[in-house]
Order: structure tokens, then sequence, then C-alpha cells
């Protein structure tokens, strides 16, 4: 048989799915409570679509062993094919044995692991202890991994087969496949893509705890729980010190009459290259002009400095701290509040546009994960204007404010729209001459310009319209950035975070400008508020409007900031790196910034964000 070797391989393959598939059937039943409301078409799609991301990681950790199954060359005695036989079985059990963990752990938190089998060096007899109290699962994983030794032997000892080149070939695609889990897009597959249903059920159901661990340890490192201070006296201090609100489960006056909300979030647009805060390169006239008709923050600050930072912070309110879960690897499998989920319930309807491919980011899968209705990328906008070049990475900032004109403009009952923007991302797309007011850079600063004058025009065709459409009055309008633009940014730390806040109501049209410190982080708990919803909420921000001082908590590769009114602090988790406070000030802001991590981490870590 020219294949035999090839299809042994498939068959233990076979068998692991079957054991892995046994073993989610296990944690449906044990859980069955979480997935009751699931319908039996949503059961069997979560069963299906788990064997991708069991097939994922069966398959990251195995795969050189079934390449070395299928080697052609000679002699291979029958101890090779048997020694990695027992090598692939060996790797199986301990991902069972994760598994199964899992499945227990889940009833102590209500979500899959994440970062726990990092700790494990530092916390063995705390793990011996607690196995002590699942013995009934300690004896099911004996029984199992028996059983299963005995299927394997019979297995091995049938006819094995010849190899080939062309079985190695076979091997190596079958593995790159399984582990990419995705054949129609280029992004392999991730925690993310288990909630592209937008149900958080059916994301656990087809998720398992070997595969959450293995990819959020990949995104965040090496993972820590700093204990920086005595919990208990941490909340004290924060209470009484701290410029952000504790605890973090709270609720906002809402509006008496719920407003549409139209969100722009502008790539790169920093405070620097703003006209309405001091800038001279003329290229925002548009947004300039809108800053008088609403309030202009003028010390608003991003919470990180990449894109997916930016959304994490400004649609979950939870600071996108280095070291933590975060939006699209991890940051899923917590509980925490929805912004979209809760403009649902007041009954909105719920939009995300963005500029670039649908994939791009996983943007799909994060927008269903945060409960919005409807998804757009660059595949659903047609263009609108001649160009003369392709259609940049990150899409057309016109074609798709337009685009998403034309979806809500005949939408009868209140709206969420939130939208992403994508040309002003480096490298920077050859815009239409009437923008070019610079020679043209893809990767300098004259192209940033260049792109950013195009955006400003995009966004002041799009206002032109919206003042004529019959909601505009009962419409807020927000425009802030993702992040700002660090690539030429030479001011200090405080500028590489500074970017722009401008808050319109249609119905109240007249100019402020706000001087307080606010971030990202604020705007959660304020869209909540403008939806109306009444319920308690989590979030590391309080309402824009909240007088109470505020603090911008800011996140770097591998440290951590916090800026307010008096200066700022940077801290690496094990020294301070930076500060411009005084000595005595500078002790009560690294406190405050410390434990606020500590805070999150805390939180998070035992899945305590969300209010009960």
């Amino acid at each position: 048989m020219v294949l035999g070797r090839f299809f042994f391989s498939l068959k233990l393959v076979g068998l692991s799915l079957l054991v892995m598939s046994a073993l989610r059937l296990l944690f449906f039943v044990l859980y069955f409570a979480q997935f009751e409301h699931l319908s039996i078409s949503q059961i069997l799609f979560s069963f299906v679509n788990g064997l991708r991301f069991d097939l994922s990681i069966l398959m990251t950790f195995t795969g050189v062993v079934l390449l070395m199954l299928n080697v052609p060359f000679k002699p291979l005695n029958r101890g090779w094919i048997k020694g990695f036989s027992y090598l692939f079985l060996g790797i199986s059990v301990v991902l069972f044995l994760v598994i199964v963990g899992d499945i227990v752990y889940f009833d102590l938190v209500k979500r899959h692991l994440a970062n726990e089998l990092l700790l494990l060096e530092d916390d063995v007899g705390y793990i011996v202890e607690m196995a002590t109290h699942y013995v009934w699962a300690i004896l099911f994983f004996i029984f199992f991994t028996v059983l299963l030794v005995g299927i394997f032997k019979r297995l091995i000892q049938g006819a094995l087969g010849t190899a080939s080149w062309t079985q190695v070939l076979l091997v190596i695609l079958f593995v790159v496949l399984s582990m990419r889990g995705n054949v129609s897009t280029g992004k392999a597959i991730n925690v993310i893509d288990a909630y592209g249903a937008g149900n958080k059920a059916m994301g656990n159901l087809a998720l398992n705890g070997a595969f959450t661990a293995y990819h959020f340890s990949r995104a965040s490192g090496k993972f820590h729980t700093p204990k920086f201070y005595d919990t208990q006296e941490l909340y004290a201090f924060m209470d009484k010190n701290a410029t952000q609100r504790f605890p973090y489960a709270t609720h906002v006056t809402p509006q008496q009459k719920p407003k549409n909300i139209i969100f722009f979030l502008l790539e790169s647009w920093s405070a620097k290259y703003m006209g309405a805060l001091g800038a001279t390169y003329g290229v925002t006239p548009n947004f300039d002009a809108l800053a008088q008709e609403g309030a202009l923050y003028t010390r608003f600050y991003a919470s990180g400095q990449r894109s997916i930072q930016g959304i994490q912070a400004v649609l979950t309110s939870i600071p996108p701290f280095a070291g933590l879960p975060s939006l699209g690897f991890g940051l899923e499998v917590y509980g925490h509040s929805r912004v979209a989920d809760m403009a649902r319930a007041q009954g909105y309807e719920t939009f995300f546009f963005q500029s670039s491919l649908r994939r791009s980011f996983r943007m799909d899968a994060i927008a269903h994960a945060l409960g919005f209705d409807h998804y757009f990328g660059m595949e659903d906008m047609p263009l609108r204007l001649d160009y003369e070049v392709e259609p940049p990475k990150f899409g057309w900032d016109y074609e798709t404010l337009m685009f998403m004109y034309d979806t809500i403009k005949e939408v009868k009952t209140p709206f969420f729209s939130f939208v992403f923007t994508g040309t002003t991302h480096v490298p920077y797309a050859q815009v239409p001459k009437a923008h070019q007011k610079y020679p043209h850079d893809a990767l300098g600063e004259t192209g940033f310009l260049n792109t950013l004058s195009y955006a400003d025009w995009a966004l002041g065709a799009f206002m032109q319209e919206a003042k004529k459409a019959p909601w505009f009055k009962d419409t807020i309008f927000i425009f802030t950035a993702d992040h700002a633009l660090g690539s030429f940014e030479s001011r200090g730390f405080v500028s590489q975070f500074h970017i722009p806040l401008l808050v319109i109501d249609g119905g109240n049209l007249h100019a402020a400008r706000v001087d307080t410190v606010a971030s990202q982080l604020d705007l959660m708990p304020t869209l909540v508020s403008l939806t109306g919803f009444k319920e308690p909420f989590s979030a590391f921000g309080t309402h824009l409007e909240d007088p109470k001082p505020k603090s911008a908590m800011v996140s770097m590769a591998s440290s951590i900031g916090l800026i307010d009114a008096q200066g700022h602090i940077v801290h690496s988790l094990k020294q301070r790196l930076e500060t411009s406070f005084t000595p005595v000030l500078a002790n009560l802001k690294e406190q405050e910034l410390l434990g606020g991590y500590q805070i999150v981490n805390e939180l998070l870590h035992a899945n305590r964000w969300a209010p009960k």
C-alpha cells in the first residue's frame, strides 16, 4: 500500500480527535446550564467547529512526530515506528490532561484556561492541594489513559505499510493546514475565531483549554500575577487617593432620551497634527471647523500604541496593560461588559464598519464577540472615486464613511454605529492630487500628512451629508483616534499618547474646550450613559462629565504609565523608569499605577471583572 503509513498517521490523529470530542461532550454535560439556551443546530455547529481547534492544537505539538513517522529512509525498523507512535500518544495524553484540568477549572471561574499553565512552577504545592479535591477527575483520567493505551497497542500492531516522499509532502500539507485552521483566509486560527457567531456559550463549547492556554501564552509571553500591595490596603488607598473609580462595577445616570451614536475611530490621528489643537500643518480644516460645533478635549490620551488596544479601551474600558489578556487574544474568555450588547438591550441597532478587509485584525470575529448586529469591511464597499491607484491595504476612508451613511440613513430605531478608518495607516497611499499637500512618501511624514488631508476631507464630506439627515439632531458624534502616530514624535512620553477627542451633539451645536485629563477608557461609560442603559456595568474609566479628577493609564510594549494634570510616571512593573512628578507625589502615583494594574490583574484572573 503506497500510502499505508500516511493512513496509519491519520488513524492516530482520528483517535486523538475522538478523545477530544468525548472530553467536549463531558464538558457539555457537566456545565449544561451554560449551554441549555442553545439550539440543537448551535450545539452541533459548536462541536463540529471545535474540531478545528482540537486539530490545530494537536498538530501544533505532534506535527513533527507525524513527519518522522512517514520519512522513507531505509532501513527503518519497527522500533522507529513504535517509538514515534508512542511519542505521539504521550504528547496527546498531556494535551488530554490539560483539557481535563480545564474542565475542572471552568467550574471555578467560568472560563477556559488562559495564563494559568505558566504559573505552575510557582504554585506546585497549591496545585497538589487542589488536586486532592478532584479525585474523581484524577481517577477518570487514569482510567481513560489506560483504555487509550490498550486501543493504541492494537492499532500499532496492524500493518504499517510503506513510506514515500509523496507521503512526506502530504503530511506537511496536512499539518500546516490543520495548524492554521483556516483555508480561505491568510490568518491562522485563534481564540477569537470561536466567537465569530457572536455567542459566548458557543465559543466556550468550541474551545478547549489546551488551545486557549497555548495561544494566550504566545500572545502574552511570561505571564505573572504581581502582588505589589496587600489587597485590602490597596483598595482602601485607591478609594481614597486614586483618580479612577473603585470598585469597577458601577452605573451612570442615563440620558432622558437615548441618542443615536456615531463613533469614529480614526487611524493614527495624533493631536500633534490637529489645527484645532494648535498644529500649523494645514491638513485638518474640516476637523478644525467641526471643533467649533462641539466639545474638544485638549488633554485626551490613548491607552496604548496599537489599533487593537484602542478598540479594546473604547469598547470594553479594560486597560490593555502589558501581560494581561487582550482583545482578540484571550480577553473574550473573560466576563466583561460589552457596550454593543448593552446598546442592543436598549433597542439599538448596532453597526461596525472598518475600511480594511473584513478579516483584518480579526475584526470580523471581534465585532461579533462584542455584540454588534452588523459588520462590514472593504469587500462590502464599492469604489466611488477614481483614485488612479490600487486600493491601499487598509482601505479608503471616503468609501467607508459614505457606505456607512448609506447603510444607516434609513434606520428607524436608535442606532450605534462604530467606524474604524484606515487610509492614514502606513504604508501611506498616494491620494488624489487635490490632497497632496506635500511630496508623496509612502513611509515618511509627508506621506502621512497627505493621507490625513484626504481623510479629513472624507470626514467633512460625511458630516455634510449627516447634517441633512432627519436623525442628525438626535445623534451624538464622537471623533477620536485609535492611537497617536509615534513614528515622527519626538516631544516626550506624554505626546506619544496625545490624541484628539471631539464630541458633537447634533441637537446642541456649540463650541467648548475641555482641558481636564481624560482617556479612551472613559468613553465606554460615556457611551453607556448615552444609550440609556440603567444596569450596573464594569469599567476602568468614568463618564467624561464626572467631576472627579481623572488620570490616563497607558500601556507600552513592556511597561505601563500614568498621566494626569500634574505630570506622568512610567514603570516596568519591576522598577520606576521615568517621572515628572515631585518625589512625594511620585510615590503616591506609583502606588496608584501599580495598584490599578494589580486590581485589574486580580479581577480578570479570577473572572470577577463583570458585575454580578
